[in-house]
């Protein structure tokens, strides 16, 4: 018997036992197809993560913060109290400026951030817009993917000389301004909610991306959202009612190339041992998005194995049920298989 015939009678067979030749498929397609489907989904899972984290700075980004020194002990949290911040617990911007020169070939830029006012309101000419106007330095778009459509973005000069240059949205020009009029160089008066109001000057118009910011509020239109307003960190702090005398948080990204995790610890290390030496009350910690990543990774590795193992233990049942019905089928014919070797 050569090949062909051997696939002719194959096809017979399986013509002839119709419903057992399906059922005996169906189990070899279920368990293949869900190990491969697991499989895929992990793989997938992983992808999305690691997508994600480039919308957000991608690997090399760093996030610093000042924290107290919480208690050792479960007994100690019910008499411990949050220490108040004094001026000597901020980071300022000689400390930041010293931490660049101490790592020159390490960063490529540090970001600190303040909120001046949320749900302040700019009307002119029977057009409004709601806005929240944030404090930032130059490089905060690049990092975040937020897209210059016009004009350009918040610059160290802009920072150091506490201008009230603002960057504004795409959909603020589109609803508050007069669409025939060029919004760069335009000044702006923001009404705060507690009746006060500053001029700003706008210097650059950003797109705004939904997935970035957000896609809506509680389902509000798109001109009922409030949209950042882009200031210097510096401007927003000397026009808060309450100013500090430096930043609680910063954002370091590194350069390409640099490990960010061991990058991570080594900034914590230089706060510590410098700006933080001799502080009781705070510390600096640092979490960078790259280790989150590789620990979400490994949890999502560890339910693919077990998965894949349940997967694996039901592709061996079926595997079992097709053997026990290809050893029945050989039993019910083991007559008509004698009689054709018997014949040649």
């Amino acid at each position: 018997m050569n090949f062909f015939e051997s696939i002719k009678l194959a096809f017979t067979s399986i013509s002839v036992n119709k419903m057992r030749s399906f059922l005996t498929m169906l189990g070899i397609i279920i368990g293949i197809s869900s190990v491969i489907t697991i499989t895929t989904i992990g793989n997938s899972l992983k992808q999305t993560l690691a997508s994600t984290m480039n919308d957000l700075g991608g690997a090399n980004r760093i996030y610093g913060y000042v924290e107290p020194f919480y208690p050792d002990d479960d007994e100690d949290w019910d008499t411990w109290v949050y220490p108040d911040m004094g001026d000597d617990d901020y980071i300022t911007d000689e400390d930041i400026a010293d931490y660049k020169a101490a790592f020159p070939d390490e960063i490529k830029s540090v970001i600190v951030q303040n909120y001046l006012a949320s749900g302040a309101i700019f009307k002119e000419g029977g057009r409004s817009a709601n806005v929240d106007v944030q404090g930032t330095s130059g490089g905060y778009l690049d990092i975040t993917g937020l897209d210059i459509l016009r004009g350009r973005d918040l610059t160290s000069d802009d920072y150091s000389q506490k201008r009230h240059t603002a960057i504004v949205s795409d959909l603020f020009v589109k609803y508050a301004l007069s669409p025939d009029e060029d919004p760069i160089g335009k000044e702006i008066t923001v009404s705060l909610p507690d009746g006060g109001a500053y001029s700003l000057v706008i210097a650059g118009v950003y797109k705004y991306d939904k997935r970035i910011l957000g896609n809506g509020e509680n389902g509000k239109s798109e001109k009922e959202l409030s949209t950042p307003i882009y200031i210097p960190a510096s401007t927003s702090n000397a026009l808060s009612a309450t100013p500090s005398a430096g930043y609680d948080n910063i954002q370091i990204v590194a350069n390409n190339g640099v490990d960010a995790t061991t990058f991570s610890a080594e900034t914590a290390d230089y706060f510590n041992s410098t700006v933080y030496k001799d502080n009781k009350d705070f510390n600096f910690t640092c979490q960078d998005l790259a280790s989150e990543l590789s620990t979400i990774n490994k949890v999502l590795d560890v339910i693919t194995i077990a998965i894949s193992v349940i997967a694996a233990i039901s592709l061996v049942v079926g595997g079992v049920g097709v053997m026990n019905i290809m050893l029945v089928s050989i039993m019910e014919r083991t007559k008509e298989i004698g009689i054709r070797k018997a014949l040649g």
